[in-house]
């Protein structure tokens, strides 16, 4: 299980490391106007994807975990999701070519390239290799890929109106990316099993149950930058972008041990395992806090040196987006495992879909009454509020499931600790000159005193921890 969660943890820096490294680049090269052109073609491109494969992705791992200890079950499963994704994406794929090819809204060569990324999620299968906890085939091909990639941003995007080939370099990568895991299949699984109308209705009415969860979710995130571009400006969409990244990026990373787990425990659950089940969410969950609040609070700290050097005069301000969107690290890692690990997992999409949908709601009444005003800032403001009315409510969900009161076992520990390690980040900012080198102090310093406290408070979740990635060194 450990190992899992080192290659997803691996493959998710690989998928944020591209847009780290190259945004410092890219924000001088395109500009504001040229990376919320950008954002918007793949915001358009996203909904297609979304509503195409109706939320089959996180389905398709959870039923693959359901059954993949019988041979001829999983491979009978792995080929009905395969094929019930080819007409369901295709269809929106044609849908795209219509609205933007041959009627040309939008018209921009940015929204025709970005067809290539829905047509990759057609041949999307990281959903099988999560289902049989096989991490590592897809995290060590999407790292090649990704600096392929990040080498070809450099030295083909040279200027302001490159941002066709920016975006041509990134969906070629996402497509190149689905097809080179399609070689590592088990030699069981490629023959194709014979398949049943009762199957393929089976599987369309359980991905309509989670998908009605996941569209609201990726609706409303999607929905804040288009709000943005309709009611403020692209560079009020490039500010809100750039910021999401990083504080979403940081997110990835703390629950990519959540996603590297969810399938064991869809498993513990069809198996009647309730103890693992249980101590896993736990155990999880303290990870979450031991992890989450330090970054959260080391964002913050950082925010107004990093921001300077790392996005460049054309983005003054958006210091302040990093400080208030900070909490939302926090929120999301909360989020992860409540929704993925337990709702999802036990089949509880009910209370996940009306969390997310009133979330939504308020994310959307919010941007309506303050966009025009405060612009990115309102918008960052509203996607923290949402975050957190959903995750009150699953958090009410999954007080039937499991007792809450483990959860926040030691939290105000590392709460104190990490706003203690932020005020000293902080400090050492105030006193350097701004620069990356800086920075680096800044982390280093910050990271040190949060682990020297861990280890004078002797807390258990870090030696823990500290003991099995010991033991995953000796295998």
């Amino acid at each position: 299980m450990l190992a899992n969660a080192f290659y997803n943890v691996l493959y998710q820096i690989a998928t944020l490391l591209m847009p780290i490294i190259t945004t410092p680049y890219i924000s001088r090269i395109l500009g504001p106007e040229g990376i919320g052109e950008y954002v918007l073609g793949d915001t358009y491109s996203q909904y297609f994807i979304l509503i195409g494969s109706l939320g089959l992705a996180l389905y398709s791992s959870r039923e693959i975990a359901y059954v993949r200890d019988n041979d001829d079950l999983l491979r009978k499963t792995f080929w009905e999701l395969v094929l019930i994704r080819i007409p369901l994406v295709g269809t929106a794929s044609i849908i795209y070519f219509v609205i933007f090819f041959v009627f040309g809204v939008k018209e921009s060569y940015v929204n025709k390239i970005f067809l290539i990324n829905i047509i990759s999620s057609i041949f999307d299968i990281s959903w099988f290799f999560i289902g049989i906890e096989d991490f590592k085939k897809r995290a060590l091909k999407s790292v090649i890929i990704k600096i392929l990639a990040v080498v070809c941003v450099f030295f083909l995007v040279k200027q302001a109106n490159h941002v066709w080939l920016y975006a041509l370099i990134i969906c070629s990568g996402n497509l190149l990316g689905q097809l080179v895991m399609w070689p590592d299949l088990p030699t069981n699984i490629r023959r194709i099993s014979k398949l049943t109308l009762c199957s393929f209705k089976r599987h369309f009415k359980g991905s309509l149950s989670i998908f009605a969860s996941i569209i609201i979710i990726r609706i409303y995130t999607l929905f804040d930058r288009l709000m943005l571009g309709e009611m403020a400006n692209n560079s009020s969409v490039a500010f809100y972008d750039n910021s999401q990244k990083i504080i979403r990026g940081i997110a990835t990373l703390l629950t990519a041990s959540i996603q590297a787990i969810t399938p064991r425990l869809a498993n513990y659950y069809i198996n009647k395992q309730e103890k693992e089940f249980q101590n896993n969410n736990y155990n999880v969950f303290r990870i979450v806090n031991m992890l989450g609040f330090p970054l959260c609070m080391g964002l913050i700290g950082i925010a107004n040196t990093f921001s300077v050097w790392y996005y460049g005069e054309k983005f003054m301000g958006i210091n302040l987006l990093l400080i208030v969107g900070a909490p939302t690290i926090i929120s999301l890692g909360w989020t992860g495992v409540f929704s993925n690990n337990i709702l999802i997992s036990t089949g509880k999409q009910r209370v996940l879909t009306i969390a997310v949908f009133v979330g939504a709601l308020t994310d959307v009444v919010l941007n309506l009454f303050f966009i025009s005003k405060y612009k990115s800032l309102a918008a960052t403001l509203s996607t923290l509020a949402a975050e957190i009315i959903g995750l009150l409510i699953m958090l009410y969900g999954v007080r039937k499931i499991l007792p809450i009161k483990p959860f926040f076992t030691g939290s105000l520990r590392y709460l104190f600790l990490s706003l203690c390690m932020g005020m000293f980040v902080y400090f050492i900012g105030f006193l350097l000159p701004i620069s990356i080198l800086s920075t680096l102090i800044q982390v280093l310093c910050g990271g040190f005193f949060y682990i020297l406290g861990l280890i004078l408070l002797k807390d258990s979740v870090f030696f823990d921890l500290i003991y099995k990635l010991k033991q995953f060194r000796k295998k």
